[in-house]
């Protein structure tokens, strides 16, 4: 993300993004290659004789989770597809570009994920439904609380973030705001797929994908020829909701619980004050012409607004208890950092 908007304020354009991604996912390999490597011990990274055949449960889950990625695979291409055979590549350019920048939007989604996935599978295995059951709700409170103002700040902002890839690009505004909408849904419903997969039921997370991979085959060929980039993106946004809430709907019939709560009514006073700040700081600095200043200003001031409303609202044990655990960890990591440099 960093090395995107170096490049691109440094005036490199779609070249300096592309580049970025490029370079990004390089780095991504390399690092995943050396941990892997550390991670595995000397005598199983070559190991002679050859191992034992893997167990039919093993080659089961293995081929749905490689199902599911195909199907997502699958589903992160259609909609470009159709825009190349149906509009043009100019289009299927742009549309590229604010896909992109929506996939930003559940960055906390995807990190959190990262470290709730083995929680899920030890939690399910120890048969501790209501510690996962009370996690889970959490969790998912602070994953949307901490996007919305991320996600108010790109829909608001839409504009001005495209026009940073050149004016050209601005014609892609109506795919952020849209886009978004969509990975609203995603993070409001929290780590549902993971749940699901990691807990055994990956072929009901198979069978969601399926059907909504021919869900977003449909309303690509129905929407893009009638409505170009703006038909894309709704039969993506469609996709991307209806996929979370039949999921969803899963984890409720297998769990019989699901992440909303009393305490999800607690987030709208700060969204609102964050939607009014957000507006409000997009007029002022939009009088400076600086499309940067504007979505820096827009973000610092919606999460500024967001956090002192929390505050002012309260939190309740739950939130509490996450607060609690982050500056523990936090103190933690700092008084061993004294303690090595010392």
């Amino acid at each position: 993300m960093l090395l995107a908007v170096l490049l691109v304020s440094l005036g490199g354009g779609l070249r300096g993004y592309l580049l970025a991604q490029v370079l990004g996912a390089v780095l991504v390999i390399v690092i995943l290659l050396v941990v892997v490597w550390k991670s595995t011990p000397p005598e199983a990274r070559f190991p002679l004789p050859w191992p034992a055949p893997l167990e039919p449960e093993v080659w089961s889950f293995s081929a749905a989770a490689v199902g599911v990625l195909l199907l997502e695979f699958l589903m992160s291409q259609v909609d470009k597809v159709a825009l190349g055979f149906y509009v043009g590549t100019r289009s299927v350019g742009i549309y590229s570009v604010a896909a992109a920048m929506v996939a930003y939007v559940t960055l906390i989604l995807n990190s959190v994920n990262q470290i709730f996935s083995p929680v899920i599978a030890d939690l399910h295995a120890r048969g501790d439904r209501a510690m996962l059951r009370r996690l889970y709700k959490a969790l998912t409170k602070w994953m949307l609380g901490l996007t919305l103002p991320l996600a108010i700040t790109v829909m608001v902002c839409a504009r001005p973030i495209m026009r940073i890839f050149g004016h050209d690009f601005e014609a892609g505004w109506p795919i952020l705001v849209i886009g978004t909408a969509g990975q609203l849904v995603n993070c409001g419903v929290g780590s549902v797929g993971l749940l699901l997969l990691m807990s055994g039921n990956q072929r009901r997370l198979l069978r969601a994908q399926a059907g909504m991979a021919a869900v977003m085959i449909v309303a690509s060929v129905a929407l893009v020829p009638v409505w170009g980039i703006v038909g894309a993106a709704v039969a993506a946004a469609i996709t991307n909701a209806g996929t979370n809430i039949w999921n969803l709907l899963s984890v409720r019939k297998v769990f019989d619980f699901s992440p909303f709560s009393p305490g999800f009514a607690r987030l709208l006073p700060p969204a609102f004050g964050a939607v009014v700040a957000a507006l409000a700081l997009r007029h002022c600095a939009s009088i400076l012409g600086q499309d940067l200043l504007v979505i820096v200003a827009s973000l610092l001031g919606t999460y500024g607004t967001f956090a002192g409303a929390t505050a002012a609202v309260g939190l309740d044990s739950d939130d509490r208890l996450i607060v609690s655990a982050i500056w523990s960890k936090i103190w933690r990591s700092d008084a061993g950092s004294k303690g090595m440099a010392s």
